[in-house]
Parts: C-alpha cells; structure tokens; sequence
C-alpha cells in the first residue's frame, strides 16, 4: 500500500494541499482526474520526490513519463532504452507489445509524435521502479493513437503487475485504462470509484459538469 498520510504542500502563498491524506493499492491502474490546478502533477512529485512538503509519504522506488518524451537525440530507441534496461531481450518485448519494435535502430528525430511517446512510455515500463508516474501520458497523441496507446498499455501492465498512477483531464483515458478514479476538486477528492464500469463515464461528465 501507498500512503499519503496528512500532507501539506504550498508554492509560496497557494496552499494546494492542507492534511491530505490518500491510500493507493499496489497492482492497480490508479489515475487522479481533475482540471489544471487541482493538485494532480503535484500528487505525482510528492510520491517521486521532486518537491518539498510535510506530511509523509510512502518510500518507493519511481519511474516516471512526463508529457515531453525528453528522449536522447544523439541515441538510438535502442540505446534510449538500454540507459535503463541492458536486456535486449526484455526491450524488444515490451516494444513489439508498444508497436515500435521497428524502430529500435531509428533515432528520436525519424519519429512521428506519437512513436517518440510509445519509446517514452516503454522506458517508463522497462525501469524497475516500485510505481509508474505518468502525467497526462496521451496528451500528444491524436484519437486513433491514443486508443491504441490505451489498449496496449492496458494489457502490458496487467501482464507485468504494475503499480501505476496517472494523471490526466481526460474522462476517456481515465475510464479505459484506471482500475481506480480519483477526482480532485479544490485541492482535496470529491469521487474515488474502485470499481470503474460502463456507467463511470457518465458519472464523471455529470461530476465535472456540474455547476
């Protein structure tokens, strides 16, 4: 289990969390939904340990996928992935399951927005790391992509056992990849479903929509 346990953060006089505290299931797909400024991104540096707060924190191990793939220009895919996995082997895997299993020898700048997220993400997966943090992960990708993307990703961490947490303001990834949705609204959560279905989606619209 991870645990937020009472935690306070502030940049400088925004207060964005005040004696927050949240659990979070080892195995499980976890995404924070909510619209910019409701704490998600920050959520995500507290458990990777990129910002200062009080409170405590689960220890754990992080990989993390940013929305910029920020990879290597001068290296291959292959070497790209080989700074954080020597088995050849196990990248050539994950990558024929991420559909870019093609492009190991290709450099950053031959590909597509799209590819250079896929190579991102399967960094993120191939770094043995406790939890995967993934911040808006499909925010660059267009409707057919980002499906895919999905789908993918779905069953590769289902098959690996991951515990993974993302971000996004996007109901239609949230849904079709999270075992479980938070909703944070002024800093603190307003709908936590363990158990998403085919009746989540509308229950989200009807949250957000809300006045």
């Amino acid at each position: 289990m991870i645990n937020f346990n009472n935690i306070t953060k502030r940049y400088k006089d925004t207060l964005v969390f005040e004696n927050f505290s949240l659990s979070i299931k080892e195995g499980e797909t976890t995404c924070i939904l909510g619209e910019s400024g409701s704490g998600k991104t920050t959520l995500l540096n507290i458990l990777a340990n990129l910002t200062d707060y009080e409170g405590e924190v689960t220890n754990v191990k992080c990989s993390y996928v940013f929305q910029t793939p920020n990879l290597f220009p001068n290296l291959t895919v292959l070497d790209n992935l080989k700074l954080v996995c020597q088995d050849e082997n196990e990248i050539k895997s994950v990558c024929e399951k991420l559909k870019i299993a093609d492009k190991l020898l290709s450099y950053p700048k031959h590909l597509s927005g799209g590819q250079r997220q896929r190579v991102s993400l399967a960094r993120g997966v191939l770094f043995n790391a406790d939890v995967l943090l993934m911040d808006e992960p499909f925010s660059s990708l267009d409707l057919k992509n980002k499906v895919q993307a999905i789908n993918l990703l779905k069953e590769l961490f289902k098959e690996k056992k991951k515990t993974v947490v993302f971000v996004t303001h996007g109901v239609f990834e949230a849904v079709r990849l999270a075992d479980r949705i938070i909703v944070l609204e002024n800093n603190s959560i307003v709908y936590d479903n363990s158990k998403v279905n085919e009746k989540t989606e509308k229950e989200l619209f009807g949250l957000m929509l809300k006045d």
